[in-house]
């Protein structure tokens, strides 16, 4: 094979071609709660909003659909076990949730 000279490139830009400065940042996020939501098949993102306000309006509605009948539910704040408990004993039937919050990881990602 020596008579196939290799070249090795790299993925992305050097810092000189991207520009001065640029830079990507992805940082983990630690506080906040993902709940994988499941429901039906006669269910739709608008009931489980509706639902989510009447039962816990202080933790919002900030919806990930990753295939259908089914949702992460995520925010920054925390949720104790005993205010879980409540949100799962106030769901309706149509959805079940599980507490996805220490399998799942957010992301942010920033720069230019």
């Amino acid at each position: 094979m020596h008579e196939y000279p290799l070249e090795n490139r790299f993925a992305f830009p050097s810092n000189d071609a991207a520009g001065a400065g640029a830079s990507i940042n992805l940082a983990p996020i630690r506080d906040g709660f993902v709940f994988h939501v499941l429901g039906d098949a006669n269910s739709n993102e608008v009931d489980l909003k509706q639902a989510l306000v009447k039962i816990a309006p202080e933790l919002g509605t900030d919806l990930r659909s990753p295939s259908p009948n089914q949702w992460f539910w995520v925010g920054g704040a925390d949720v104790s076990d005993s205010r879980l408990a409540e949100i799962q004993a106030e769901i309706p039937e149509q959805f079940v949730l599980a507490d996805q919050t220490h399998g799942r990881l957010r992301m942010v990602l920033s720069g230019a």
